[in-house]
């Protein structure tokens, strides 16, 4: 028992005392002589530094040439600011102001008066998993509430399958604009007022400043344009809600 003991604390001894022992020096890459954290640690083997050299280059290449992340952010950015410019000086050229007083004024149009009815169409990407209504995207990520209960089980963790997941099912594939106002005429409606952008933040327009809409990826449609047309086609007051 004894020996034992002492067998362990030699081994122990050597355990806390062996980082002091000099050893020969290994071989081994020269990026992983510098420790820049633990999350960067970069493991030994053949090839080691040919892998990780390759990835540094293609990072150079990539900044020199304009494609860093940042600058990418920034260009998106200012496609924005434009879109925005020129939408203030559509609004500057109107016949309102951004104040209570200016918006005192404004008057009912005479044809909506007369119209009585008319098409109001919520129609989109929440249109795919069809529960609830269309505040889908927005519920389904409420741990309370019973859309996101709903969609759990019906589809799995958020994490797995989000919203952005709906969108390639999102084909409008039946979509026929023309039929769609010939029957709203025949139904006697007046005018029609599809929601161009839901809260969803997917535009069903073609948008020039985000590939996130029905005209780029899904249904790869100018779904409100299309509708648009054939509205006005048709004799009837076309409009957009947001």
């Amino acid at each position: 028992m004894k020996c034992v003991q002492n067998h362990s604390s030699n081994l122990r001894l050597d355990q806390e005392t062996k980082w002091r022992t000099k050893r020969p020096r290994e071989r081994r890459p020269i990026v992983s002589r510098y420790r820049f954290g633990s999350q960067y640690r970069i493991e030994k083997g053949p090839g080691t530094f040919r892998k990780y050299w390759k990835l540094l280059w293609l990072s150079v290449v990539l900044v020199l040439f304009g494609f860093s992340p940042a600058r990418l952010a920034l260009a998106e950015r200012d496609k924005k600011n434009e879109a925005l410019e020129r939408a203030e000086k559509v609004i500057a050229k109107g016949p309102f102001q951004a104040s209570w007083e200016s918006l005192e004024n404004y008057k009912v149009p005479q044809w909506y008066l007369d119209a009585k009815f008319g098409i109001f169409i919520h129609w989109g990407v929440y249109s795919v998993p069809a529960y609830h209504n269309e505040w889908y995207p927005r519920d389904m990520y409420l741990r309370d509430s019973e859309v996101f209960k709903h969609h759990v089980a019906t589809y799995g963790p958020q994490s797995r399958f989000g919203y952005k997941d709906f969108i390639p099912q999102f084909k409008a594939e039946r979509f026929d604009a023309r039929r769609w106002a010939e029957l709203f005429k025949k139904a006697g409606a007046r005018y029609v007022v599809p929601v161009a952008e839901h809260h969803d933040g997917f535009p069903m327009y073609d948008c020039s400043f985000t590939d996130w809409s029905a005209a780029k990826i899904g249904p790869k449609r100018d779904v409100i344009g299309e509708l648009a047309a054939a509205v006005r086609q048709q004799g009837l007051h076309f409009c957009v809600s947001s």
